[in-house]
């Protein structure tokens, strides 16, 4: 089961799991503008790293969204409020999620850590 990707981000991510703990759905929430989406099927090292601008693909930054996994290796992310200077690196592995809300994201930095892909939406 996929997600219907033709709303904004407003109130965000109410995701829909199973038993067995498996993501069945993104639910992305109301609608109030259209979200930023960045995707990478096959994120190698020499993709790495990657900066996805929010400020400037939305003209401003983004306040809510997520980051997805996809990919069978991990990489870490950083969020930066500027643009400039980063936070913090987290490491994302396979199958994981990070939702991001109330946030100031000027951009997110996902560096390579081994072959993996992902999937980035925000608003």
């Amino acid at each position: 089961m996929g997600y219907d990707n033709r709303f904004s981000i407003e109130k965000v991510l109410n995701d829909v799991w199973d038993n067995d703990n498996n993501l069945l759905r993104v639910n992305i929430g109301d609608v109030s503008d259209t979200p930023e989406f960045f995707e990478d099927t096959s994120f190698v090292t020499g993709d790495s790293p990657v900066t996805l601008d929010f400020n400037a693909a939305l003209g401003r930054n983004a306040n809510c969204g997520y980051i997805i996994n996809d990919g069978a290796g991990n990489f870490t992310v950083a969020f930066s409020n500027d643009g400039v200077v980063f936070g913090d690196e987290v490491t994302l592995k396979d199958g994981e999620i990070l939702n991001f809300n109330n946030l100031s994201v000027d951009s997110i930095r996902i560096t390579w850590v081994a072959d993996s892909a992902y999937r980035v939406s925000g608003v």
